[in-house]
């Protein structure tokens, strides 16, 4: 392009002038009602509810550090569970080593209810325990070996089971 046809707006001016040569600025003005539609378009309801729920957690979770803090209470601020529908944080995923959630093996699990091995596998079979994420994970412990674990809602839902055929 030869400098003839240039606008005095698209010439190249050095930096040192630049501020002398600064445009007006462009305002960009919408009301609440544009805005919202905009962002309708943008944001679906999903990710709305989302972001409602992170809220709620974030304002429970400051609440219950200033409780703490001022010592009104002296309970944790964040529990951890695999009921997703209980939880507080809506967009935390995380993830717990196997051998921190499956703590007891059979027999552990007949020593604190006071039954013996044989009582505790008949249960796991009666209830669907095996095979149940939420209760039962079998382990790596070796090259071939493996160990059968079991979780605290296991050893929950065993002690009722045996409540109630008392």
């Amino acid at each position: 392009m030869s400098p003839a046809f240039e606008s005095e707006q698209d010439k190249t001016i050095p930096l040192s002038y630049a501020h002398i040569k600064r445009r007006p600025k462009a305002r960009i003005e919408t009301s609440a009602t544009q805005l919202e539609e905009i962002l309708t378009k943008v944001v679906n309801k999903e990710v709305t509810e989302k972001i409602v729920r992170l809220e709620k957690s974030i304002d429970l979770m400051v609440a219950q550090f200033k409780a703490v803090q001022s010592g009104e209470s002296e309970d944790s601020a964040l529990r951890v569970t695999t009921d997703l529908g209980a939880t507080d944080i809506a967009l935390a995923n995380i993830k717990l080593n196997p051998e921190d959630y499956y703590i007891y093996t059979c027999a552990m699990i007949a020593e604190e209810l006071h039954i013996t091995n044989t009582i505790v596998l008949r249960l796991v079979k009666q209830l669907s325990l095996r095979g149940n994420d939420s209760y039962h994970r079998s382990l790596k412990i070796g090259v071939k070996s493996f160990v059968q674990k079991y979780s605290e809602a296991a050893l929950v839902k065993i002690k009722q089971e045996l409540d109630s055929e008392k």
